[in-house]
């Protein structure tokens, strides 16, 4: 047997391992879709020329797992 073979043998052995090892791993967890909801709040304020400017402010929620939300909603709904 040349080199070629036994490069051929240790590829074989080698591609057997790794398809055992992918077997027993565990897929990974995708994160979970979340939901996220804003309060903004417009202000308009008018200025000694007349010009008027208009201010946003944004308060960011936290994210809520979806099925988590519906959960919560009805329970809301059932109250």
């Amino acid at each position: 047997m040349g080199p070629g073979a036994n490069c051929t043998i240790a590829a074989i052995v080698l591609w057997f391992v790794a398809g055992v090892l992918s077997l027993r791993t565990n897929p990974p967890e995708p994160e979970p879709i979340t939901t996220q909801t804003h309060d903004v709040t417009y202000t308009k304020t008018t200025g000694e020329d007349g010009a008027a400017v208009v201010s946003e402010k944004v308060v960011k929620g936290t994210p809520v797992p979806v099925g988590q939300q519906a959960a919560k909603e009805e329970v809301e709904q059932a109250v």
